[in-house]
């Protein structure tokens, strides 16, 4: 049995349902705050399992909020230039890493994978990561 080729559409990003939508307002600043966690979930990538035909499901790394669940690929952010927002990554990725055996791409996410030599910046599990957002935007000429 051959694997069926693009039997899962690709969402459209800025669909409204594939949008972050603020989960408040931070009180410091007054600027729309996304609580973003990161989690295992089950994900149908459109394959087949070739012996009984049925659709396989396989564990991947969402997205979500308390709002909108965890989904890959993940959320958009839908916001205009100039309008700034807070942003609060949660990792709850409680004891979820990868086999040895796995290699790791980490040049998919990152442009400088060896962080210029300076340690990781990622969240530990179950600890928060504030970022601000910029909007501003530089017109590519």
């Amino acid at each position: 049995m051959k694997q069926p080729r693009f039997s899962n559409p690709l969402p459209n990003p800025l669909a409204p349902d594939r949008v972050f939508r603020p989960t408040g307002i931070d009180p410091a600043t007054g600027m729309p705050l996304f609580d973003i966690h990161v989690k295992q979930i089950r994900h149908d990538a459109g394959l087949i399992d070739p012996a009984s035909g049925k659709r396989l499901r396989h564990r991947a790394w969402g997205y979500g909020t308390a709002l909108q669940p965890a989904i890959c690929p993940g959320y958009s952010f839908d916001l205009r230039q100039g309008q700034p927002v807070k942003v609060r990554f949660s990792n709850e990725l409680y004891g979820v890493t990868y086999p040895p055996a796995v290699p790791v791409d980490q040049t998919i996410h990152w442009a400088d994978p060896l962080n210029g030599g300076n340690p990781p910046t990622d969240p530990i599990p179950g600890r928060c990561r504030w970022s601000r957002i910029s909007t501003a935007a530089t017109p590519i000429s």
